[in-house]
């Protein structure tokens, strides 16, 4: 999920009245960034705390952050102030991710390959999304790009390295993740300050 992309506030009769996280405005309230942030970043830490995990670890733990991602993203595109392709996109984005996590975790023990497919896929949807949003709405442009060139990159990585080893696999899901933890923890508190 990317953040950052509109005006902080809403101001309806001097009072800010909502906050804006995504490229049309997302409603939530600061807090909603830094617990995505939280969450990546916790997610990331158990994969590389466990160097030696299982597919069904690393499986299950896409799986739950696919389902968490995506329900968000769907809610987000039911709530956002944008036109109608913003709107849709967000929604794609979350459709897919729900799709995603879904099929991972369904057969969690299956091979690396369909789990490799199935993460390579969103990340690439994710993040063309996320740079179809930069250049819709200049505000923080670059953290939306900078999201988005990661997420379409690794997702390009692992769909172009079928025969990536679980460690491997794992290790690239975490950088990805650390990296959009990040951007959502630094929008969540710059937020916040407003």
């Amino acid at each position: 999920m990317t953040f950052g992309d509109a005006p902080a506030t809403d101001v309806q009769g001097g009072e800010p009245t909502a906050v804006r996280l995504t490229a049309a405005g997302s409603p939530l309230p600061w807090w909603g960034p830094v617990l995505i942030g939280v969450l990546d970043i916790g997610a990331a830490i158990l994969v590389l705390v466990y160097p030696d995990i299982s597919l069904l670890v690393v499986a299950l733990v896409l799986g739950v952050y696919l389902l968490v991602v995506g329900a968000m993203a769907m809610i987000d595109a039911l709530l956002i102030d944008a036109d109608a392709v913003m709107r849709a996109l967000q929604g794609v984005v979350g459709l897919i991710a729900v799709i995603a996590g879904l099929v991972v975790l369904r057969q969690p023990g299956d091979s690396l390959l369909a789990i490799v497919i199935v993460a390579g896929i969103f990340f690439v949807v994710q993040g063309v999304v996320a740079l179809v949003r930069a250049f819709a709405n200049a505000e923080a442009r670059g953290l939306s790009l900078l999201l988005g060139v990661v997420n379409a990159v690794v997702g390009i990585v692992i769909l172009s390295w079928p025969e990536l080893g679980v460690a491997t696999f794992a290790i690239l899901i975490a950088i990805n993740l650390i990296i959009q933890g990040l951007g959502a923890l630094a929008v969540g508190l710059a937020l916040r300050q407003l």
